[in-house]
């Protein structure tokens, strides 16, 4: 029995595939929360993810003409890594807006207490778990007068009273308490200077104050960034914004060359892609979820999320990448105007018209889930109940293990066969379909746990879809200008479709909550199959497949498998 065959022309391909998401996993899942914790507003956040698919919506299409055009994919395909790795990287130097943690602290002539807001209905449960007692330093000042005596029994002078006062106050969180968003913390013992007194005014005094704790749980959730005139208007919301639309429309055009140049170096065996393509969602899975655990690692003891592992993994996968990708080798043949010109034209086919808009519904319940799933799942798992929120991060992650290594890497390994099998159009119905069914599960199941199942139909909705529609652009593309439509079909799924599920979905999570919205994508994907369906079976009754020559032949390949369709492109060509 002799030993398999490697394909070394195929190996640059998979450890490009596999460094290019392994990189981008380790910095594109935490940037809601990083803006979130450098001062940016959740409503910042989704203006933000609004409007980064519009910069690759422009630049796809563009990109990949002039790669065609001038013969420089490779040069294009590099410079549009290392564009998105420094745009990424970025935000690395961008320093926080800055943060405030105050409290009020309230003395009175039987116990004194320190209250801090604090929403989160769960904190108080977390903190009252905690075995140690609480130290929190207070630099506090008077919000009405102190009485003489009481800074006689603090060890001050009377003028001392009337100014910053620093104190220590000793708690016992097991008797914290919260009415509404407010937290109770009975003072045990105080110290005001290096005088221990007793934690008792003789009037009812109060002092704003700015704490410091020992809890690093607390700190964090009472951690809030100084008020600013507009979120919008501060060089920290622009240096991330224009960062990182910089990076993501580079991003954008990456990935339409990678595909672009892995089509060219497969050939005729264009089936073979989702094979390759497989490692970047093993790429993806891993990392993910290792750098989840080494943030945990590195925050540990702090008061805020310390993101610097990101970069660091970041930059030092995507330079490996530049190496493997700068060997990849494919020949593309020569674009000519005749090609750009039957290209464009075959964007009136009404088969391919039915393509591009389930491409784009398919792109917006997409968007819709990048942007909403993990706050889905946060929402459920504090319905749940307070012991359920230290495994949120957890499921998360799991979350991401299961789309990526159970669901994604098989189907993007069969793609191939079932693209074959079934062809295009119906590979696309049953995307719809499986897309339809995520979603309304998600809007029926009310234990986030029980999502893990359902995260491995991603491998319908992402892997069998990504390879039909790669493959279908691939194949509809006549040669010369495979990058010029890998880039159109990339526009329409992410510039328009990702775009669009991001800006109704927040409007939709915002009004009628994360159940009703999740539902109103369901049904929409199933609507969108039906018609998908009934579109095509009236688009072949109508416009019968005969024979002709030359473009007309070719547009009536509609959704042959790859190897029939690249074969009948070709007769078309001569």
């Amino acid at each position: 029995m002799g030993k398999p065959k490697i394909n070394s022309k195929l190996l640059p391909v998979k450890a490009h595939y596999f460094l290019y998401n392994a990189g981008t996993a380790a910095w594109m899942p935490f940037i809601p929360v990083f803006a979130r914790q450098i001062g940016i507003s959740e409503v910042g956040v989704g203006a933000m993810y609004a409007a980064f698919p519009f910069g690759g919506l422009i630049l796809r299409p563009i990109c990949g003409a002039i790669a065609d055009k001038f013969q420089i994919h490779r040069f294009i395909f590099l410079f549009s890594i290392l564009v998105m790795t420094l745009g990424f990287a970025g935000p690395g130097f961008i320093p926080p807006l800055p943060h405030e943690q105050k409290g009020h602290f309230h003395c009175t002539p039987l116990d004194s207490y320190l209250t801090v807001k604090a929403g989160d209905d769960c904190l108080l449960h977390q903190l009252q778990e905690t075995p140690d007692s609480m130290k929190c330093d207070l630099l506090c000042h008077p919000l009405n007068e102190v009485q003489p005596e009481d800074c006689t029994a603090w060890g001050l002078v009377h003028e001392e009273c009337s100014e910053i006062i620093s104190m220590a106050g000793y708690f016992n969180l097991s008797k914290a308490d919260k009415l509404n968003d407010t937290l109770y913390f009975k003072i045990d013992e105080l110290h005001v200077g290096h005088n221990l007194t007793e934690p008792r005014c003789a009037n009812r005094t109060e002092f704003h104050c700015d704490i410091s704790c020992n809890n690093t749980y607390l700190m964090t959730h009472v951690r809030t960034p100084v008020p600013v005139e507009s979120p919008y208007g501060t060089d920290q919301f622009i240096a991330l914004f224009s960062l990182t639309f910089i990076a993501w429309s580079f991003f954008s055009v990456s990935v339409s060359m990678s595909d672009s140049l892995t089509f060219a170096v497969l050939g005729a065996d264009s089936s073979k892609y989702g094979a390759q393509r497989l490692w970047g969602a093993v790429g993806w899975g891993v990392l993910i979820t290792l750098t989840g655990f080494i943030i945990e690692v590195a925050s540990s003891g702090l008061t805020y999320t310390n993101y610097t592992p990101c970069f660091i993994i970041l930059i030092v996968l995507m330079g490996l990448d530049l190496v493997v990708a700068s060997r990849i080798k494919a020949v593309i043949p020569p674009a000519t105007n005749a090609a750009f010109s039957e290209a464009f034209s075959l964007l009136a086919n009404p088969s391919i018209i039915v393509f591009f808009l389930s491409i784009m519904l398919v792109g917006m319940c997409t968007g819709f889930l990048w942007q909403f799933l993990f706050w889905y799942i946060e929402d459920l798992m504090k319905v749940q109940g307070c012991g359920s929120i230290s495994s949120i991060k957890l499921l998360q992650g799991l979350v991401g293990g299961f789309q990526c290594l159970l669901g994604e890497l098989p189907f993007f390994f069969l793609s191939g066969w079932i693209v074959k099998k079934l062809g295009h159009v119906h590979c696309m119905s049953l995307v719809l379909l499986a897309m339809a069914l995520r979603l309304v599960l998600y809007s029926v199941i009310s234990n986030p746990w029980y999502f893990l199942p359902v995260e491995l139909l991603q491998g319908l909705t992402l892997g069998l879809f990504w390879s039909t529609m790669a493959s279908y652009a691939y194949v509809v593309a006549p040669p010369g200008v495979a990058a010029t439509m890998q880039g159109v079909v990339g526009a329409v799924f992410e510039g328009v479709g990702t775009a669009l599920g991001s800006f109704l979905g927040g409007i939709l999570y915002n009004k009628y909550g994360g159940q009703m919205t999740y539902f109103i994508f369901g049904i929409s994907a199933l609507i969108g199959s039906i018609l998908h369906c009934v579109s095509n079976l009236l688009i072949s009754r109508m416009c019968p497949m005969k024979p002709r020559t030359g473009l007309e032949a070719f547009s009536q390949v509609q959704y042959k498998t790859p190897q029939d369709a690249v074969k009948l492109r070709d007769l078309a060509q001569d």
